[in-house]
């Protein structure tokens, strides 16, 4: 199908502060559409909004708690009076540690499946009925490729990104026969603030995984949305293993394991170390 172009349509984006959420509000703005942007933190997505403003796009953005309905609810009204019903949405928000699932507290895994799960579901729970009713909108789900296989090492985060994937196929379920469509974004490790946070972990993620840079993947990100794409795996190598792991999943869980091992060790050893 031809892509449509998005210019002058309404993208809202969550977790738009940083990162990913970032790289796509900007490259909305560009394309231009009026990019809405939201998150949490008020100073970061000032600045993205500032950045998008002085390249002669269109931006407004929202603080908002996307797992409190009260906030939702207020986020809503005020995106509808004054940018529009959303054109394209972009559930992007996410959090929590890359950690064992030993070494979460349980604050930590709530906020684990809060966001990126529980945002999505009330985002989309908030924009879906007009969308239904004007006729027409996109859904973009990003979730990164632990979606698809075993990942050691980070428990909580691989187990809501799971979430993600099953909430795209049950949303794709629901769309058929409207004008509406949804879009699973799962990429490999990508240069963000939240590696910056967990530099620690970094050795139990394999080796040979790409580090993908966050504009390359907003890019590919809208291209697959406006194209009505239904799963963007990126980089497109990771279909192999994907695939792999469909016909021959033994295989690549011991791949995975062995490429995660070290990690396993080093904190086993950290344990017996007296304190």
């Amino acid at each position: 199908m031809k892509m449509a172009g998005l210019r002058d349509k309404v993208v809202l984006t969550t977790g738009a502060s940083s990162g990913i959420g970032a790289a796509i509000a900007r490259e909305a703005a560009a394309r231009g559409a009026i990019s809405v942007l939201v998150g949490r933190n008020a100073a970061k997505l000032a600045e993205v909004e500032h950045s998008i403003r002085r390249n002669g796009g269109r931006s407004k953005a929202y603080v908002c708690n996307l797992t409190n309905s009260d906030e939702i609810e207020r986020l809503r009204t005020r995106v509808a009076a004054e940018a529009g019903v959303p054109d394209v949405l972009v559930n992007n928000a996410g959090g929590g540690r890359w950690a064992y699932l030993e070494e979460c507290s349980y604050a930590e895994i709530d906020e684990m499946i809060s966001a990126p799960l529980r945002a999505a579901l009330y985002v989309t729970r908030a924009f879906l009925p007009e969308m239904l009713l004007r006729g027409s909108g996109m859904i973009g789900n990003v979730t990164f490729i632990g979606a698809f296989l075993p990942w050691p090492g980070a428990t909580g985060c691989t187990a809501a990104r799971w979430g993600m994937r099953g909430l795209h196929e049950a949303m794709r379920a629901d769309l058929r026969g409207t004008n509406l469509t949804a879009t699973l974004v799962a990429a490999s490790a990508v240069e963000t603030e939240y590696w910056a946070k967990n530099q620690t972990k970094r050795p139990t993620t394999p080796a040979w995984l790409p580090v993908l840079k966050a504009e390359a993947v907003a890019c590919a990100s809208l291209n697959a949305l406006t194209n009505r794409q239904s799963i963007l795996v990126l980089p497109k190598g990771m279909l192999l293993l994907r695939a792999l792991h469909f016909l021959v999943p033994g295989m690549v869980d011991r791949l995975m394991q062995r490429s995660t091992a070290m990690s396993r060790n080093r904190l086993a050893e950290s344990h017996q170390r007296p304190g």
